[in-house]
C-alpha cells in the first residue's frame, strides 16, 4: 500500500525546508559580504603598510638631499621634520572628512552590497 500524506503535513514539510534553506542562505550572504570586508580591509592594510614605506624612505631620501644642498645632514633632517609635522597637523584636522568618512561609507557601500561583485 502506498502511504499518502495529509496535504497539511506536506504543507508543513514544504514550510520547514523552505526556512532551512533560507536560513542556509542568509548565512551564505553574510559569510560572502564579511569576507569580501576583511579582504578588503586586508588590502588597505598591504596598501597603507606599502605607501607608509615609501613615505618613511622617500623622507630619508629627501631629507639627506636637502641636507647636502643646505651643507647639513642634520639641517635636512629638521626641514623634512618640518615638513613632516605640518602635515600631520593637516592630517589631523582633516581626519575625519579626508579618512574616517570615506572608510565609513566605504564599509556601508561593501555590507549594503546586494550580491554585486565589482570587476576591473
Amino acid at each position: 500500500m502506498s502511504e499518502t500524506k495529509n496535504p497539511f503535513e506536506t504543507l508543513k514539510d514544504n514550510i520547514l525546508e523552505y526556512a532551512e534553506v533560507r536560513v542556509k542562505l542568509i548565512v551564505l550572504t553574510v559569510q560572502e559580504r564579511l569576507t569580501e570586508i576583511i579582504a578588503s580591509i586586508a588590502l588597505f592594510l598591504i596598501v597603507g603598510l606599502l605607501a607608509t614605506l615609501v613615505f618613511v624612505f622617500g623622507s630619508f631620501g629627501l631629507a639627506i638631499l636637502i641636507g647636502k644642498w643646505l651643507g647639513s645632514y642634520f639641517a635636512g633632517f629638521f626641514v623634512m621634520a618640518a615638513f613632516n609635522a605640518i602635515l600631520l597637523l593637516l592630517v589631523w584636522f582633516k581626519a575625519a572628512k579626508w579618512i574616517k568618512i570615506p572608510i565609513i561609507n566605504f564599509l556601508l557601500k561593501k555590507i549594503n552590497n546586494s550580491g554585486k561583485r565589482e570587476s576591473k
